[in-house]
């Protein structure tokens, strides 16, 4: 028993084969330099969200929103004062460590 398979092809088809194959080759063609810049930019967006994640938990940016009249608003906030004392604190810490 003999199974023959037959594709259509159709301008669509074609045009989505050539798609796929012009986006490998872009990935392919990446160089190094565009890869060590990419990861870069995602260890600084990692750290960007470490940050004010750790400074949302710790009390020193604050969100606040707001809605009037139909109008909504939203206020971020620093507080300089607790981001302050624990900066003291930590280099209070790192000193004591220093000093055993």
């Amino acid at each position: 028993m003999t199974i023959i398979m037959m594709t259509a092809t159709t301008p669509t088809t074609t045009m989505m084969t050539s798609m796929t194959t012009m986006a490998i080759r872009e990935i392919i063609s990446t160089t190094s330099e565009e890869i060590q810049m990419i990861r870069f930019m995602g260890t600084l967006v990692v750290l960007f969200i470490l940050f004010a994640a750790i400074g949302y938990y710790r009390g020193w940016f604050f969100a606040e929103s707001r809605d009037a009249n139909g109008h909504s608003s939203v206020t971020l906030s620093v507080d300089k004062a607790k981001l302050d004392q624990d900066k003291a604190a930590v280099q209070q810490q790192v000193q004591d460590l220093g000093h055993k």
